[in-house]
């Protein structure tokens, strides 16, 4: 997805009195239903290169105050869109706010690990430079290696983001809790649209089943299908879904699974596909997704790309 330019600058101390300017817009119409509202993000970070674009959390105590806080938030123009994929973070866009530094607006309760997620990451650069240095320089490389690609943008930090994750204590159940968040996307979706290659050719055809078995993600075809015959020539896949205004993108490789339990989970997981399918009738495949990256998308937004 090339639709988003990526400008990458020098840090700027402007951007800290960016946030208080727009903090204190919604705390005049907030501040009494908040428990406070935190500047996260590469703009938080002193010293940090980063995308002109301010994030704000804005943290709530528990659900009684959601409702409160949604409908005043749209009385100052911000207007909800959902989680956009990602849990534990509520998105809002904005309108006629040009007085404003452009940013990205989210609602968290107070006990979200996404919130948690942020506050972690930042504070652990906040208190380490070297990490800020070596983070600014992998982001202005992306920069000017991808100006118009902001897919290839974010998968070019991945790798040190998650060195970095991994030192700040954000890495242990990381694994987990990407891939659980992938299934239910798919799940959610219903439906999702998985790409293989025949020769030069891709093809691409709808599915709908996927299953979590022994810490994968499965899918399921049939031997007689093109699909079996495809990814049996060359494993890499990329699945498609779009839900509620976002859309997952997942580029992987599909390894089969020719054990008779791994077979019987997913026919268990879809019992409707009893009629056809059997665990031990020779033809049943079920395949788990293996190096995969998942891109999270929604429209305005930059893409979440993780890796399970």
């Amino acid at each position: 997805m090339k639709t988003k330019k990526v400008t990458v600058l020098p840090y700027d101390r402007a951007w800290k009195t960016a946030f208080e300017t727009i903090k204190t817009d919604i705390e005049s119409a907030i501040g009494d239903r908040i428990v406070g509202i935190e500047h996260v993000g590469s703009t938080a970070v002193e010293g940090m290169s980063a995308k002109p674009c301010i994030d704000l959390d804005v943290i709530i105590e528990d659900e009684a105050a959601w409702e409160d806080v949604v409908s005043r938030l749209a009385g100052i123009g911000y207007f909800h869109e959902g989680d956009l994929g990602i849990p534990g973070r509520e998105a809002f866009r904005y309108e006629n706010k040009p007085h404003l530094m452009s940013h990205h607006l989210y609602v968290c309760r107070k006990d979200s690990k996404e919130l948690n997620r942020h506050l972690v990451f930042r504070d652990f650069l906040r208190s380490h430079p070297e990490a800020v240095r070596a983070y600014s320089q992998v982001k202005e490389q992306a920069a000017a290696l991808f100006p118009e690609d902001i897919d290839s943008y974010i998968k070019y930090k991945a790798p040190c983001i998650e060195r970095l994750y991994a030192l700040c204590g954000l890495q242990t159940t990381q694994g987990e809790e990407t891939m659980k968040r992938v299934y239910d996307f798919l799940k959610q979706a219903e439906v999702y649209y998985l790409a293989t290659v025949e020769g030069d050719q891709p093809r691409v055809r709808p599915f709908g089943t996927v299953n979590e078995f022994e810490g994968r993600l499965y899918i399921q075809t049939g031997k007689v299908k093109p699909t079996s015959r495809q990814l049996a020539t060359n494993p890499k896949a990329e699945i498609c879904a779009f839900c509620n205004g976002a859309w997952i993108r997942i580029a992987c490789e599909l390894v089969e699974d020719d054990r008779v339990e791994a077979k019987k989970a997913m026919l268990d997981a879809y019992p409707n596909l009893r009629g056809m399918y059997n665990e031990t009738d020779g033809n049943t495949q079920v395949f788990y997704m293996k190096n995969a990256t998942a891109s999270f998308c929604a429209f305005g937004k930059e893409p979440e790309i993780v890796t399970f």
